[in-house]
């Protein structure tokens, strides 16, 4: 008889892995941040931090946050999983905060993150990718 997704009650549910399909898409884009934020990141601490560390230490923040998110989404276990929900969830409440901050207080924010305007100089990405990521997560669960 063919399995239609239905649970049995007292039966245990394994959840599906989150890099296996689109997930291996959504892997490879946290992925790509997380290369693009940390590389950015480490190169304006390294040479101009004096310049603009608050802008400056929030992209290494994010570079963390993207980091954790990618091998948390691709390994996919139970405390993976609890992993990848606490860094998705603060990389879109940072999104958001730095997001509205940038819009706020401009001259706070001349030199951009990967937050700044809501991540508008990646296209967005950044404010969408969270709530994709969450989603993910909650598809998956």
């Amino acid at each position: 008889m063919a399995d239609h997704g239905v649970v049995e009650p007292g039966t245990q549910h394994s959840p599906a892995p989150t890099g296996q399909g689109f997930g291996r898409v959504l892997v490879a884009v946290y992925g790509l941040f997380a290369l693009a934020a940390t590389s950015r990141s480490a190169v304006q601490i390294a040479t101009e931090l004096y310049k603009a560390p608050l802008a400056y230490l929030l992209s290494a923040f994010a570079a963390i946050v993207y980091i954790v998110a990618t091998v948390s989404l691709a390994r996919g276990d139970m405390t993976s999983r609890r992993l990848a929900t606490v860094a998705i969830s603060i990389e879109l409440v940072g999104v958001l905060i730095v997001g509205a901050a940038s819009e706020w207080f401009p001259s706070v924010f001349q030199h951009p993150t990967v937050w700044t305007g809501f991540g508008s100089g990646y296209g967005f990405v950044p404010l969408l990718l969270p709530f994709v990521g969450l989603w993910w997560l909650r598809h998956t669960r």
